[in-house]
């Protein structure tokens, strides 16, 4: 039986862009990325097809306290999140 929830296709998704590149930099973003699955788990999203604008939106303002950099890097690792996960579920 497949194992299927919000953590292994988050693990799946980035398996590849875990990989490659600068080293330091994709570390961080994954535990950006890894912030934001809590997160959606924790608003009870058990699938990554069942993230949406209100989930990003709740994300974005959870992380007000933030410098606004920090708030953009952290919308640029989900925005990459979304965008590895598109591109998994094609093939």
């Amino acid at each position: 039986m497949k194992r299927i929830g919000i953590q292994y296709e988050f693990q799946s998704a980035v398996r590849g862009y875990r990989r490659s590149g600068s080293k330091k930099y994709r570390q961080v973003q994954i535990v950006r990325m890894a912030k934001f699955i809590r997160h959606c788990q924790n608003m009870g999203c058990t699938r990554m097809d069942q993230v949406g604008k209100r989930h990003r939106m709740s994300f974005a303002a959870s992380l007000k306290h933030f410098a606004p950099k920090t708030q953009h890097d952290y919308q640029l690792a989900v925005g990459k999140l979304m965008e590895l996960y598109r591109s998994s579920q094609l093939i």
